[in-house]
């Protein structure tokens, strides 16, 4: 048996200290809007890999008047850890609700609020869900069963949408994210190793439940894949929404992997992988 690290035990501590009064809370916030939460129609989960666009989906979804995504909530841990549905549902609505305040600020370069729409706030709760794409991937590799138990724990229907980003901007965003001394070959292997949890989940689940999004289709048609989101996730999408969503989208998408050290060897390797996914063909290193 493996003995974690005194620094993973501490971590371990660390972001589980508070679970017992977030457990109280969120069971009496939960209880209190019960028959809110019999409304909702759909749950939604967002799977694939950090840096690849899943902040930008989620916030454009969130903006709908009938949806709401929380940022960053981790909402697949809390159903793993035994949290019933209306707890789960009042945490997502708790930390969207924060999120717009912040005025949908994740990071410093960008801003994820859509103005004119309803971030933060529903017209009719008939979606719900969380974005956590890279982490909800790894937890997915860890527990194949999870979608299974969140399935059970939500009793409606289940839909995933899967951000897909061009791999060399994907793996070099994370290559330079991860700081000093990074490997970026060691990225590559993470990289398709979230994409292999992926390919394994599509295989257990049912027709029409995983959506692919790609980011570079969204900047450049953000109409095209927003209704194609709307009718996946059953709620209508208006001309309105759609230009309040499209003034956000930078005017082109960021190419990312001009700023990390590959090398022709580790092209070719990723070429040599991407090969194996039919949801990343079409993507190559020169555009």
């Amino acid at each position: 048996m493996t003995i974690p690290s005194p620094a993973t035990i501490l971590g371990r501590v660390a972001s589980n200290a508070g679970l017992p009064s977030l457990y109280l809370t969120s069971l009496l916030g939960g209880v209190q809007q019960r028959q809110r939460f019999e409304e909702v129609e759909t749950y939604c989960m967002f799977v694939g890999y950090g840096r690849s666009g899943h902040s930008l989906v989620g916030a454009l979804l969130d903006a709908h008047p009938d949806v709401a995504i929380s940022h960053e909530l981790d909402a697949a841990r809390y159903f793993r850890l035994g949290f019933t549905r209306d707890q789960v549902y009042w945490l997502i609505l708790r930390n969207e609700r924060a999120f717009a305040l912040r005025g949908g600020s994740a990071r410093v370069d960008y801003q994820y609020a859509v103005p004119n729409q309803w971030q933060g706030r529903q017209r009719r709760l008939k979606v719900i869900g969380d974005k956590k794409g890279g982490r909800s991937s790894r937890d997915l590799r860890l527990h194949p069963e999870l979608v299974n138990r969140v399935r059970r724990a939500v009793g409606v229907d289940l839909r995933l949408v899967h951000v897909v980003r061009n791999p060399f901007d994907t793996i070099a965003t994370m290559w330079r994210r991860k700081g000093a001394g990074a490997d970026l070959e060691e990225r590559v292997a993470h990289y398709f190793s979230l994409v292999t949890t992926v390919q394994q989940l599509k295989k257990r689940l049912g027709t029409g439940e995983m959506l692919d999004v790609r980011h570079e289709d969204l900047i450049e048609r953000p109409g095209e894949v927003l209704r194609t989101a709307g009718a996946f996730l059953g709620v209508e999408v208006t001309d309105d929404y759609v230009s309040d969503c499209a003034s956000i989208l930078f005017s082109s998408p960021r190419h990312s992997r001009q700023h990390a050290p590959w090398t022709p060897g580790s092209i070719r390797h990723a070429r040599s992988e991407m090969e194996r996914f039919d949801f990343l063909a079409g993507y190559t290193f020169d555009r």
